[in-house]
């Protein structure tokens, strides 16, 4: 028994053809990221994130329009709290979204926009096929209370978001 692991454990090595680094090599963590990146298989989308989504084309009341560079606006109440932000393609079909900036909106002057971060995803959106979507709203992140902030009070009354022709 011994001798099959040792066997199969030996044809797995000389089978391997894997690069290995060495510590030298490896001067920060810029190298680590772009040596990820190189080995990282492409992301293949089933579906077309770009468009406008909500729960309710008809009176979309909580709306993300997704831009086709990459940034994206959300309103995420109604005359209170529009933001722009910046998607992220994870995986196939699923992405994070993360706030940039702030918009237009009485409810939005009461929030402390430079205490949250912009590196800490706010929400995720799931392509389920070309229509439809799972959302989930995280919240911002704050640099300073180290909380999530603005997580329940939301204009998206379902995670499931409907892509709107107009």
């Amino acid at each position: 028994m011994n001798k099959i692991k040792l066997l199969i454990f030996s044809l797995c090595l000389f089978g391997c053809k894997q690069k290995i680094l060495k510590g030298s090599e490896i001067s920060s963590n810029k190298e680590i990221n772009k040596v990820a990146r190189s080995t990282r298989k492409p992301i293949v989308n089933t579906f077309d994130i770009v468009g406008y989504w909500t729960n309710n084309c008809q009176a979309g009341s909580g709306y993300i329009d997704i831009l086709d560079d990459n940034n994206l606006k959300i309103e995420v109440n109604s005359n209170q709290v529009y933001l722009k932000g910046r998607y992220e393609n994870i995986k196939s079909n699923f992405y994070n979204i993360y706030f940039t900036s702030k918009e237009l909106g009485r409810g939005g002057n009461s929030l402390n926009w430079n205490n949250y971060s912009k590196d800490s995803i706010i929400g995720t959106l799931k392509l389920i096929d070309k229509k439809y979507a799972n959302f989930k709203w995280l919240g911002f992140y704050s640099n300073v209370t180290k909380k999530r902030e603005w997580v329940d009070n939301t204009d998206f009354k379902s995670p499931t978001l409907k892509k709107c022709d107009f």
